[in-house]
């Protein structure tokens, strides 16, 4: 696996790690440790050639660890991997409506709400709506604001 050179402790004390494969034989992962502790998994999937695209879907295992942003930067980084490296031009993403944190490492990421599911999710016998969003490769910001160096162009 190929590790991301932390700059000013952006992840500390977590760290993330993008996957080395072949563009489209896997699907591009970032696993989220605390020391030497998995924590969580941000990843793409549905990785489409044709239509350059991917689904975006993460989780947090370990609660302790919320609150501190960790889900929000391994997101941005897988973003500007899919983006930059693999040449995506939208990448999609879907939460149940009562999950407000996961709205809002969207909504810090720049992804727009879309629409939405009705009543498509269940959890412990309730109902809820999925809201679906998506992200253009035209409206993620650049990696360099947060402490990530970006591709420079040959000009």
């Amino acid at each position: 696996m190929a590790r991301f050179r932390e700059r000013n402790s952006v992840l500390a004390p977590c760290r993330s790690e993008v996957n080395d494969c072949e563009r489209d034989q896997c699907n591009p992962t970032v696993h989220l440790r605390f020391g030497d502790v998995p924590i969580g998994i941000v990843a793409l999937r549905d990785l489409s050639p044709n239509f350059k695209s991917a689904m975006l879907w993460y989780v947090l295992g370990d609660k302790t660890c919320s609150r501190h942003g960790y889900t929000t930067r391994a997101v941005r980084k897988l973003l500007h991997f899919g983006f930059a490296d693999l040449g995506l031009e939208a990448v999609n993403a879907w939460t149940v409506e009562a999950n407000i944190p996961s709205i809002r490492v969207l909504e810090r990421n720049n992804f727009r709400l879309i629409g939405r599911l009705r009543s498509c999710h269940e959890i412990d016998g309730q109902k809820f709506d999925r809201l679906l969003f998506d992200l253009l490769a035209s409206e993620h910001e650049g990696e360099s604001r947060y402490g990530i160096a970006a591709k420079s162009g040959s000009g």
